[in-house]
């Protein structure tokens, strides 16, 4: 099929019809970031933590930022409730704080943390400099301690 210019007086000339685009992709995790790009809502339900889990992951590959962008911050205002900077403070310190997307969800923060503050969330204070974790990821992260 072919097209032709909706424009008065526009080129005449045929165009083709572009090819549809094919995205093999899991349907449940794939359709919600649908719904957001659609409507900017985030659907995720923390009775299913692996699906927000894929969901997630899916707009990291997708390269869905503003989708990323509103679960950084929402989960590192949780884990900080004292927390009175900008989203884009929180997402750096997010990002600096717990290496991104990958690691948050190796480390067990996210998809956890987005929904509710992590329990184990620990502020620790050295020689004038604070560190903020969680007791699950400190172990794996200083030769100092042990699990």
């Amino acid at each position: 099929a072919c097209h032709r210019s909706p424009q008065p007086g526009g080129d005449r000339r045929p165009f083709p019809r572009p090819e549809p685009i094919f995205i093999d992709q899991d349907a449940r995790p794939f359709s919600l970031l649908l719904t957001y790009l659609r409507g900017g809502g985030i659907n995720l339900l923390e009775s299913d933590v692996p699906l927000a889990r894929q969901v997630m992951l899916q707009a990291q590959f997708f390269g869905v930022e503003g989708f990323l962008r509103v679960v950084k911050a929402r989960a590192y205002r949780h884990n900080f409730p004292d927390f009175n900077g900008s989203d884009d403070d929180a997402l750096r310190n997010f990002d600096r704080d717990y290496d991104g997307l990958d690691e948050s969800i190796a480390d067990g923060v996210l998809p956890g943390a987005y929904f509710r503050p992590m329990p184990d969330h620990v502020v620790i204070n050295a020689a004038g400099t604070t560190f903020e974790t969680s007791t699950r990821t400190l172990p794996a992260r200083s030769a100092y301690l042990d699990s």
